[in-house]
């Protein structure tokens, strides 16, 4: 025979025949069918006795019978491995071969095997068969006491189970099968695996939609396949064990009685099928609840709230939560909100707010009807971001008249964040005081700088800096820095309307004292700032004061230049030299029946100030002045004391003296001889004055003295100043309030002046000012008591 029937093909014979053949033809059919299985194709199939719970095998073994709780242990959502031995194939390398095989989806009404995988789905989760039995997964070759030990197999994609509109539950079981390779962290977990050969096709049919109500139910897969020798193959696949948290609680493989997980050889080629292997219930366990917590959380100390979900497979009604919270070593101040035996929890803070810096850890404890309880903590679960900036300034007092003037800014996270590295953060500064003139730059830079401008000068800026995390939750703080800057001033020249001709001046410059980066020179032209003048400067150049000869009316030009250029500036004066004046006198003898003479200048000048004393005189002669040159005569000096005439410009305290120190003959003397001294106008009328006691007293400082002191009635007040002028002496009291006026007039410079003052009944405390021109003095009176 060239190749023998099949088993189908024998089957097909007798049912044409029936009802013709004698009790002889019947006799021989067994004889046939012997004949097919001993001289046709034959398929094996073995499944995994893996050992009890407690007493594993590793490597498992492949046996060509039943599987219970003393040979075998899996949880629900593993597949129970199952390998078809192949032999005796008809055809050659290319011949295609046809595998059918069947599995229960239901028993009883409850989910038994749903779909194939992969052989090797032990280890449903990574972890999962340590967690369920306490020790690792035992390792599956199907190829084990087998031809093609020591060689890899070809995988073949197996298709998703098909989609049934009356599912118990929508979209089972596919949603399962396609969730696998995420579940298991396996790629290849839903291929067929071929040793010997190659898969070409898989298909499903017929099959049985696993509804609600119908109580068994099965899947037919028919694999087509070719051999490498034309003759032997070896097949690998996983029954997978329906499980709770797909079909439900109560819904899984567990909830079965009996032997309820059968696979069985439907046929080979037409033929060599009736093969069932089976795996009683009682050697499969509800797994223990997956426990796992959501992510830690990183948050900003200004959140209200976190929610923190278990993850894993582990859900439905009969599996529970139970919550624990526990606060860090640095306190996050969080707690529980609510109810802690939720699949979802919120934390909130315990006062008003999370406490920046801190950290709280979580503990869940999943309970499981039928399992093990299983709990996981997340240590931290939270952490309550804490942001500190610090920023400073360097320099903090800007000289804006440098080549520089600018200041950096720097910024730097605070030693009580949670996250030191100034490198993750992102950074912005901005300036909070308004109206400045500078720029800043690398404003988005941890480290920036700010040239300051020219109307930033003698004001104080402030900048903030907000530092930001790079990272989620990307918290932020800020920082306020401040600095001042100097102001060089406004250039100034010392005023000096008119000074006398021959004085040496001294002129004074502003700022001062002047800028470390200034240069101050000074220089001279005519007055007006035309052509020259012959005054010369009589003290070193580029200082904050210079001296000058004055010999003609200038200008004194102030030049400043600053490292900062924008500063540069000058400022000037112009001052008016006057003349040396000239003064000549004529004294004119009184008649025989006058008792007094008089006094003619000689070479009046318009518009100067002429004035005559007689110091033993107590009478106060006016003053005059010629207009155009007219004449100026002085009447009503007493004989015996003699005069003196001051001749003084009204620019300037610039005067000069003619006197006569005794009494005159009768005869016209000539023109008295001229010396300089400092006067300033008395007043325009005649008083009668108390008499003066005067000394002079030449280059004499100015001074007071007051007797007695303490006093009781009176007062004697002897004054002394250091320059000519118009000068007062005033009395206070203890308020500050002025209460008297002991003397009001010129003083002349070196001369001594006395003064008396009659005290009220009070004699209190009184405070003295003497004052002339720019001379100062002042001293407290002690009054005495009445002893009435």
């Amino acid at each position: 025979m060239k190749s023998l029937l099949s088993s189908m093909q024998f089957f097909n014979c007798i049912k044409k025949l029936k009802g013709s053949w004698s009790i002889s033809t019947f006799l021989v059919i067994p004889i046939l069918f012997f004949s097919a299985q001993i001289f046709g194709q034959s398929a094996d199939l073995d499944q995994i006795r893996n050992g009890s719970a407690g007493s594993p095998e590793n490597p498992a073994n492949w046996v060509n019978g039943n599987a219970g709780p003393s040979n075998a242990h899996f949880a629900e959502g593993y597949s129970v491995p199952y390998r078809m031995k192949i032999a005796s194939l008809v055809g050659n390398a290319n011949t295609i071969h046809t595998l059918v095989i069947e599995w229960d989806t239901k028993d009883q009404n409850g989910h038994a095997i749903d779909y194939i995988t992969h052989y090797n789905n032990i280890d449903n989760e990574l972890g999962s068969h340590q967690a369920t039995f306490h020790h690792n997964p035992e390792a599956l070759n199907p190829a084990l006491g087998t031809a093609f030990a020591g060689t890899s197999p070809t995988l073949f994609p197996i298709p998703p189970p098909t989609i049934f509109a009356n599912s118990e539950v929508v979209g089972m079981p596919r949603a399962s099968f396609n969730n696998l390779p995420g579940q298991t962290g396996n790629a290849d977990i839903t291929k067929m695996a071929i040793w010997g050969g190659t898969i070409t096709e898989i298909t499903y049919g017929p099959e049985t939609a696993p509804d609600a109500n119908t109580p068994s139910t099965k899947t037919t897969c028919t694999i087509k396949f070719k051999s490498t020798n034309g003759s032997t193959a070896l097949i690998a696949w996983g029954g997978h064990i329906g499980a709770e948290y797909d079909w439900g609680g109560g819904r899984g493989a567990t909830g079965v009685n009996g032997s309820p997980y059968h696979t069985r050889l439907v046929s080979i080629d037409g033929g060599g099928g009736s093969q069932d292997r089976s795996l009683k219930a009682s050697a499969v366990v509800v797994p223990p609840p997956t426990c796992g917590i959501s992510s830690a959380q990183y948050v900003c100390n200004g959140t209200t709230s976190l929610s923190f979900s278990a993850t894993g497979s582990s859900t439905g009604s009969n599996v529970s939560y139970v919550w624990t919270l526990t606060n860090g070593s640095t306190s996050a101040g969080a707690k529980i909100d609510g109810s802690n035996t939720g699949y979802t929890i919120s934390v909130v803070p315990i006062g008003a707010a999370f406490i920046g810096g801190g950290t709280f850890n979580l503990s869940l404890t999943v309970n499981k009807t039928g399992a093990t309880s299983a709990t996981c903590t997340r240590t931290p679960a939270g952490t309550i971001q804490k942001v500190v900036t610090t920023a400073s300034a360097s320099p903090t007092l800007v000289d804006i008249t440098s080549a520089a003037h600018s200041t950096t800014l720097t910024a730097n996270i605070g030693a009580t964040s949670t996250d030191l590295n100034n490198a993750n953060y992102d950074y912005l500064w901005t300036i909070v005081t308004g109206g400045t003139t500078g720029v800043l730059s690398n404003a988005t830079s941890r480290i920036a700088t700010y040239t300051a401008g020219v109307g930033d000068a003698g004001s104080s800026i402030q900048f903030r800096v907000t530092a930001t995390q790079k990272a989620i939750p990307q918290c932020a703080d800020d920082e306020v820095v401040s600095i001042s800057l100097n102001s060089p001033g406004a250039c100034n020249v010392s005023s000096q309307a008119a000074v006398c001709q021959g004085t040496t001046t001294t002129h004074n410059g502003s700022p001062s004292p002047k800028p470390g980066t200034a240069t101050y020179t000074w220089s001279l032209q005519g007055h007006g700032g035309a052509g020259t003048t012959t005054s010369t400067f009589a003290s070193a150049n580029g200082g904050i004061s210079i001296q000058l000869n004055a010999t003609q009316s200038y200008r004194i030009v102030l030049s400043q230049v600053y490292e900062n250029t924008a500063f540069n500036t000058s400022c000037f004066q112009d001052v008016t030299v006057v003349p040396t004046l000239s003064l000549q006198t004529q004294y004119n003898a009184p008649s025989c029946s006058q008792k007094t003479f008089t006094v003619d200048v000689v070479n009046p000048i318009s518009g100067v100030v002429y004035s005559i004393d007689q110091p033993g005189n107590n009478i106060i002669f006016p003053t005059k002045t010629s207009t155009a040159g007219s004449a100026v005569q002085f009447t009503g000096l007493t004989n015996g004391d003699g005069y003196t005439v001051t001749m003084t410009s009204t620019t300037a305290d610039c005067s000069v003296t003619s006197s006569c120190a005794t009494n005159p003959s009768s005869a016209r003397p000539a023109p008295t001889t001229s010396t300089e001294t400092i006067v300033t106008p008395e007043a325009s009328k005649m008083e009668t004055k108390s008499p003066e006691v005067y000394d002079i007293v030449l280059r004499s400082p100015t001074k007071v003295t007051a007797l007695p002191n303490p006093f009781t009635d009176k007062i004697k007040f002897n004054l002394v100043s250091g320059v000519s002028g118009y000068g007062t002496l005033e009395l206070y009291n203890s308020l500050g309030q002025k209460i008297a006026v002991v003397y009001e007039g010129h003083i002349q410079a070196g001369r001594e002046l006395s003064k008396e003052y009659i005290t009220s009944e009070r004699r209190e405390t009184l405070l003295y000012v003497f004052k002339v021109g720019d001379q100062r003095i002042s001293g407290k009176l002690i009054g005495l008591k009445s002893k009435f």
